[in-house]
């Protein structure tokens, strides 16, 4: 029996991600609470793992995405996630379970209006009456025909090969040659003008062409080379699914070519790949194959035992025609062992089945089915021809109406710009009250204050009272110069130098002398003024990330360098660099120092058309070690 291969793909999802990758992904959305991302890593996860044929795991990851997506109201992303679900649960043999969340899958892309999901939702339902176990060919072909019509008028071509394969198996099912070939030759077409690019759903294609190389044609060797195509393509992708299958069809080549030694190799290499991914469909199949091997070997034990296992599987997962086709070849061995009983028992298990499968009233059905497809086609026609003619006056309608809503918007934009420029004054009046404000939050940093207040009692509960005084006088006055401070625009450089200096002291001190600092100068001191406390944030930066136990030789250095031209102020330490840290939470408080000094500088330049900018080294580049801030202030 040649195996059908039905990409489970219809839904979007990241198979070319490691699953690392995706781990990492979606840990980082968790830590960052961003639901949407969540939703979207824990999807591509349980994607992937389905590709990958690991069943647990991708219906795990695809229940966490179906709660977020409903939690957000994603619709689009549920319809995707029941769809992921109903796959797994197919391939687990829970066929009624499936059916329930492709049916839920149809409900939501109804409400949606999203034509190409529901059509999506629609064929893989329409897969399940097919040939994956349940076994209602006009329920089939109804369904995939509706996708197929819903496809065509979204012009959709990339995704029909895949519809026209499916419809093409059932019709293959049901020994309907015609029809199977009609559709089929629609696939291959579409696939030859380059009108689909996904790698999974041209395997697909492919091998269902095999298929019928394999049966119709008896091209064995035209089929060989589709499937190994197939095997190909899916080795690649690291598909397990695509890989079973392939094998499972070059082995039935093998078999029909009398070479059942090579075929029993293969199809236990499919086996064993559908073992991996408990595909309980798959596995019917397989052990069917090899039980069918082993009956042209007249390993006749060896046949019962196989074709036993899966005639267990398919039938307590109803799978209609695996069942049919287990009793069918254990009445063959049954008789080669003279075991008449057995022999009879099985043969008409096979006829009822047979019967039911392959009615009268079936083929009926189908082919009224068919009539209202085509039927459904031409009226499709003759609606989009309507639609192009209704198209064309609504465009004229249409340039009348932008000419009309242009004039409007240009006396619109000549009014609105006197009150931008207006607006404009006020904002950076507004913006430099609220950058005052960031600063003085910044310089009284809360986390610092209490620190420092912290070593203060140290000092006190250790009873050197000294120490205390000493860093509570200098405490008292970096709170006082900060306050003064910040009710100027600028301050001369000298007191700037002097409120660093005493910043730097308590925070060595409260550090335990953990890094040492030097403050230097070069060139006359001017009598200029500067924003206070401009480097603040760096050196707070520098302390608090640039430094670990690894360190031993931690130091800040401070450099004021006065020019005619330019005041340039360096802070450097001989920490790991500005890239070593990774941790979000201490990136956006460096972005933060970053961003609060640009601001204040433009503020400057605003007001005092003075201009100023900063400059950041990695002095890894260098050869060195550290991070260098440069800011350069140009003199007026």
């Amino acid at each position: 029996m040649l195996t059908l291969l039905v990409f489970a793909g219809k839904t979007a999802f990241a198979a070319d991600l490691a699953v690392d990758t995706l781990f990492l992904q979606f840990n980082q959305a968790v830590q960052s609470k961003n639901k949407v991302l969540q939703c979207q890593y824990s999807y591509n996860l349980a994607s992937n793992f389905r590709f990958k044929g690991d069943v647990e795991q991708s219906i795990k990851y695809a229940d966490i995405a179906f709660g977020l997506a409903v939690e957000i109201h994603d619709t689009a992303r549920i319809i995707n996630v029941l769809n992921v679900l109903a796959v797994n649960l197919q391939q687990k043999g829970n066929l009624n379970e499936a059916i329930q969340k492709y049916t839920e899958a149809i409900a939501f892309a109804e409400t949606y209006g999203d034509t190409i999901l529901l059509a999506n939702s629609i064929e893989n339902l329409g897969n399940i009456y097919g040939a994956s176990g349940k076994t209602d060919f006009p329920k089939a072909i109804e369904l995939l025909l509706k996708s197929a019509r819903l496809k065509e008028s979204a012009k959709a071509w990339n995704m029909l090969p895949g519809t026209y394969k499916s419809i093409s198996s059932v019709f293959r099912e049901m020994g309907d040659t015609l029809n199977r070939e009609n559709y089929l030759l629609k696939a291959i077409d579409l696939v030859d003008r380059g009108l689909i690019s996904n790698n999974s759903f041209i395997a697909s294609v492919y091998n269902e062409v095999g298929r019928f190389y394999t049966e119709e044609k008896r091209d064995y060797q035209r089929a060989e080379t589709y499937f190994d195509k197939v095997l190909a393509i899916s080795r690649k992708l690291q598909w397990k699914k695509g890989m079973a299958v392939s094998l499972s069809n070059i082995a039935n080549i093998k078999e029909k070519q009398a070479k059942f030694s090579e075929a029993l190799d293969l199809h236990n290499q499919a086996l064993k790949l559908k073992q991996e991914m408990n595909d309980l469909h798959g596995l019917a199949i397989t052990y069917h194959s090899v039980g069918v091997v082993h009956f042209h070997l007249k390993h006749y034990p060896e046949a019962v035992k196989m074709l036993e296992q899966s005639v267990k599987i398919a039938h307590e997962n109803n799978f209609t025609s695996a069942l049919k086709d287990g009793y069918q070849t254990l009445y063959k061995v049954y008789r080669k062992l003279d075991m008449f009983k057995e022999a009879l028992n099985n043969f008409e298990k096979y006829n009822v089945l047979a019967d039911s499968i392959s009615g009268d009233t079936h083929r009926k059905t189908i082919a009224e089915l068919q009539t209202v497809y085509e039927t459904a086609q031409k009226e499709q026609k003759i609606a989009n021809l309507t639609t192009e003619n209704k198209v064309s006056e609504l465009k004229a309608r249409q340039r009348t109406l932008i000419a009309f809503i242009l004039a409007i918007l240009l006396v619109s934009i000549v009014l609105m710009a006197f009150f931008i420029i207006r607006q404009h004054r006020l904002k950076n009046r507004q913006n430099e009250i609220v950058l005052n404000q960031k600063l003085l939050r910044a310089q009284m940093n809360p986390h610092f204050i209490f620190n420092a207040l912290g070593s203060i009692q140290n000092f006190i509960l250790n009873n050197e009272i000294t120490d205390a005084a000493k860093y509570l006088a200098k405490f008292a006055k970096l709170m006082r110069n900060i306050l003064e401070s910040s009710l100027n625009e600028k301050i001369p450089v000298e007191r700037e130098i002097e409120i660093i200096t005493n910043y730097l002291t308590l925070q060595q001190i409260r550090d335990n002398n953990n890094f040492q600092f030097e403050i230097a100068s070069e060139g006359a001191l001017p009598d200029d003024c500067i924003p206070p406390m401009l480097v603040q944030p760096f050196i707070e930066n520098s302390i608090k990330h640039a430094f670990d136990k690894t360190i031993t030789d931690a130091k800040i250095s401070v450099n004021y360098k006065f020019s005619a031209t330019d005041i340039l102020i360096e802070v450097e330490d001989n920490g790991h660099g500005i890239n070593y840290d990774i941790k979000p939470k201490n990136k956006e408080e460096k972005s933060r120092a970053i961003e609060l000094t640009r601001q204040r500088l433009n503020l400057l330049k605003k007001n005092n058309q003075e201009k100023g900018n900063i400059t950041i080294d990695d002095l890894k580049e260098t050869g060195s070690r550290g991070t260098r801030v440069t800011i350069n202030l140009k003199r007026v």
